[in-house]
């Protein structure tokens, strides 16, 4: 009897043990660090050819993987690439030829299993037949008719058609008085796609209702082009 007690004893305490926790493996993260300088998220390309470029550091021997599927799934790139230097560029034709698709690019690690991605970018893939012509562009950000606080205005917009030249951003009164000016450098492989471009202009203190202005400025030394103007109001900074 006392034998089968001390059974029992047993049995209760081995319920009241915690349960082992199992070891959990740690599943492999990429290594190094790979980018996208070309194109950038948001981009409209025209061109018969895809300009693909980028920075690395750090990767390993095998370098990345490049991957480029369409929004139906359809694989345009799947392949290694080997940066050099620090730099590498990839160069893909433009299949679009009439209806644009969505494409997603994606900097994956070389090695299969490794879990997560470098970089992603998202863009639209058309055709130069469907291009507006001449040279254009847009602000984005700020709105027309926003107020915003601080010493700088973080400016955001697109365009196309421009390769070498810059972008003038110039913040005045609406009077057409100065404020202050800030140049942009665009970089488009593509020339006639349509790229994103971001800027910080300072507002020098001033308060008031405001104009900010882009223009283009070709590398050739041509006239400006104004391609777009807002009106929005510079007040101090919330807080």
């Amino acid at each position: 009897m006392k034998r089968l007690y001390s059974l029992l004893l047993l049995l209760l305490l081995a319920g009241c043990l915690p349960a082992a926790v199992p070891t959990l493996t740690p599943l492999p993260v990429p290594v190094g660090e790979v980018r996208f300088l070309t194109p950038q998220t948001g981009a409209i390309l025209y061109a018969p050819q895809v300009f693909i470029t980028g920075s690395a550091q750090a990767l390993p021997a095998t370098g990345f993987r490049l991957h480029v599927v369409t929004a139906e799934d359809v694989t345009l790139y799947d392949d290694l690439v080997q940066p050099q230097a620090g730099a590498w560029a990839v160069t893909l034709a433009n299949p679009v030829t009439d209806t644009p698709v969505e494409i997603t690019l994606t900097a994956l690690p070389a090695a299969p299993g490794i879990v997560g991605d470098y970089d992603v970018v998202s863009v639209v893939l058309s055709a130069v037949a469907l291009r507006p012509p001449g040279v254009f562009g847009l602000l984005l950000s700020p709105l027309e008719g926003e107020t915003t606080g601080g010493d700088v205005l973080p400016v955001a917009g697109t365009i196309s058609g421009l390769d070498e030249g810059s972008l003038t951003l110039l913040l005045e009164q609406p009077d057409g008085t100065p404020i202050t000016q800030q140049g942009v450098t665009v970089t488009n492989p593509g020339l006639v796609d349509e790229v994103p471009w971001f800027a910080e202009i300072a507002t020098q203190g001033y308060r008031g209702p405001a104009v900010l202005r882009v223009l283009a400025t070709a590398a050739d030394g041509s006239d400006p082009v104004l391609l777009d103007a807002l009106t929005l109001t510079l007040a101090e900074a919330a807080g």
